[in-house]
């Protein structure tokens, strides 16, 4: 994942999975036989020597039944789609951008910004928190700062039609 995707709050693929074999009391060797891979692919995904965002479909789909989530969750954590792929932007930097922009809105409302948590204009501020705080704001206020989002419908068709130009 880029270092836009990668937080504590927005935990890889991986730590997901693990986290859920836990959860089910398996062992790693007993969650690749789960997902329908071999313990070798599974360690080379851990182990970063293959890249998360590179799963096909068929993992994809396995992982998601694994977890009991929608593939799309599955393809956030890989790291394959990001959080701009919801909205018409032309790159993850101008995303980034609009949050910043939406953030500095949020700051200077008279009724939400005396809330604003300031940390969140930090260098270092997790972008996954600095979204969702966006959303939230979006949600409470019915106020649109960052553009139309893709419905999860719509963003799988966009992905769908993505992939298939890049083969």
């Amino acid at each position: 994942m880029n270092e836009l995707t990668t937080t504590p709050s927005n935990p890889s693929l991986i730590e997901v999975l693990e986290e859920a074999a836990k959860r089910k009391g398996l062992n790693k060797q007993q969650l690749a036989l789960a997902l329908g891979v071999t313990y070798s692919y599974y360690a080379q995904l851990k182990s970063g020597l293959r890249d998360t965002k590179q799963i096909s479909d068929s993992f994809a789909e396995q992982c998601a039944r694994f977890l009991g989530v929608p593939r799309i969750k599955v393809l956030l954590s890989a790291g394959k789609i990001t959080a701009s792929d919801f909205y018409e932007v032309a790159s993850e930097d101008e995303f980034r951008l609009n949050v910043w922009k939406a953030l500095d809105f949020i700051k200077a409302d008279t009724d939400w910004g005396p809330y604003f948590p300031y940390q969140l204009l930090n260098a270092e501020a997790d972008p996954v928190i600095q979204q969702f705080v966006v959303l939230l704001y979006e949600k409470a206020t019915g106020k649109v700062l960052l553009g139309e989002r893709f419905s999860t419908q719509d963003l799988t068709v966009k992905l769908h039609l993505k992939l298939t130009h890049l083969e």
